[in-house]
């Protein structure tokens, strides 16, 4: 089905240009839910380290922080 398409070549790049930018638009959306979601676990944590006083705590309070960071999908099918 050649020729089914009738655009010409400006407009073919238009119409790239468009796509890129709701791409690009979509990755920034992603990183700024994932910086903030990243956020509230760090400060979740940091609470948490300001009450633990042992070296065991703390590893404790570090594996919970790094698996509920793991768990997060952002919005991302995982």
């Amino acid at each position: 089905m050649k020729g089914s398409y009738n655009l010409s070549k400006n407009q073919a790049i238009k119409l790239q240009n468009d796509k890129k930018k709701e791409i690009d638009l979509a990755l920034h959306k992603y990183a700024d839910k994932f910086n903030d979601e990243k956020r509230i676990l760090e400060n979740e944590r940091q609470k948490q380290l300001d009450q633990v006083t042992t070296r065991e705590e703390i590893t404790e309070v570090q594996k919970n922080f790094e698996s509920k960071l793991n768990q997060k999908s952002f919005g991302i099918p995982k």
